[in-house]
């Protein structure tokens, strides 16, 4: 046979040559340049007294809280009432401390007339702005706008009464006030509350400082501060709305010296006591119970517990109410109690399970005082 030709190599035909797809789509870099952002953000505040520099410029860590069960029944009790500023023609306020003090005005009685309508009841008896309201019909006028408007609502249309109002320091009887009639109000206190909680969102994310923080900012180390706290205040917040609350001390590793730790305890009506067991605070430091990750929620809301925010308190107080409203003997539970102790953490070069251990157990805790008290039938929190 003849030998057999070869083929000639066959080439594959010539490609068009594509870029290589991206690595993150957009949004996905977004979020990841967010949370490098973030990171290196918080690492950088912890080296900072920020806390502090809130509370000195009077920047709000959150907005106004949307009303809680308890405060949408007493503000659907309050909806019978009538609007006291549309009948009065004004509008009133409760006074201050400040302006208790040094008006010496008996304890909640009195409010403040902010603003007085043209052609209403109030202009044309000739109450003013900045007056005292004391006395009307005779009655003691209550310190709540509420409670002043169930008195409204006992007076006459068109009866005239007098008035007793506070007035640069002495009192004056303004005579001949005539009330229309009452007209109900246009939207119920619970939807007003709703709404008041959607504003304070808007004056909470606008980036220029509220009236009460803008003459504190004269210097340029203030604004820089204020733009600081600020940007930390609102990261936080966002990070709470997603659940990613974090802080980044493991980026500054000198930061971490020491902690405040939460002790609960249980007290029942027979006054038998039960210390809760909390992952945040075992009660041997140098082990925990459980492996952290699989409590990790349970842990990130204990550990808020250490803050000073007695919403945080008072919901974690119902929670363990709650979980555990009688002992075994059936008898109910009464009190409870929050105690804060500072943990100390181990230094370089010290034994850390002697430094750990000297802080376990229950001698650590002698001699320490409740900081909060929670009366379970009341669901009243005391600090």
């Amino acid at each position: 046979m003849p030998d057999a030709v070869p083929r000639p190599s066959q080439s594959p035909p010539d490609r068009p040559q594509t870029a290589a797809p991206p690595r993150f789509c957009w949004p996905m870099r977004i979020f990841l340049g967010f949370l490098v952002f973030d990171m290196v953000f918080h690492s950088f505040a912890s080296l900072t007294p920020v806390d502090d520099w809130c509370k000195e410029l009077g920047i709000r860590r959150f907005p106004e809280r949307l009303p809680s069960v308890e405060e949408r029944r007493q503000l659907a009790e309050k909806a019978s009432a009538q609007d006291p500023h549309a009948r009065l023609g004004a509008n009133l306020q409760s006074p201050d401390t400040i302006l208790i003090k040094q008006l010496a005005l008996p304890e909640q009685q009195g409010l403040v007339v902010e603003e007085v309508q043209k052609d209403g009841a109030a202009a044309e008896v000739g109450l003013r702005v900045d007056d005292v309201l004391l006395e009307l019909d005779g009655k003691v006028v209550p310190s709540d706008v509420y409670a002043f408007a169930r008195l409204l609502a006992a007076i006459k249309d068109d009866m005239p009464v007098n008035v007793l109002v506070l007035r640069r320091g002495k009192k004056e009887t303004l005579k001949g006030l005539k009330l229309p009639e009452p007209v109900p109000p246009a939207i119920g206190p619970v939807a007003e509350r709703v709404w008041e909680t959607a504003d304070s969102v808007w004056n909470y994310f606008k980036p220029w400082p509220s009236a009460r923080t803008r003459h504190r900012l004269g210097s340029w180390r203030e604004r820089g501060r204020y733009t600081f706290c600020w940007l930390k205040t609102r990261i936080n917040f966002l990070n709470s709305l997603v659940r990613f609350d974090q802080t980044w001390t493991m980026f500054s590793p000198n930061v971490g010296k020491w902690d405040d730790f939460i002790r609960v305890e249980r007290v029942f009506e027979d006054g038998s006591r039960e210390i809760v067991p909390n992952v945040a605070f075992p009660e041997d430091l140098t082990r925990y119970p459980s492996m952290r990750f699989v409590t990790e929620k349970v842990l990130q809301y204990q550990t808020k517990l250490a803050k000073d925010d007695p919403d945080v308190h008072r919901g974690y107080c119902n929670l363990i109410a709650h979980r555990r409203p009688h002992n075994e003997r059936g008898s109910p539970l009464k009190t409870i109690y929050l105690y804060k102790k500072k943990v100390e953490y181990p230094r370089p070069g010290e034994n850390a399970m002697e430094v750990l251990r000297a802080q376990s157990g229950e001698a650590f805790w002698e001699g320490v005082q409740p900081f909060a008290k929670y009366d379970v039938k009341s669901r009243k929190l005391d600090e």
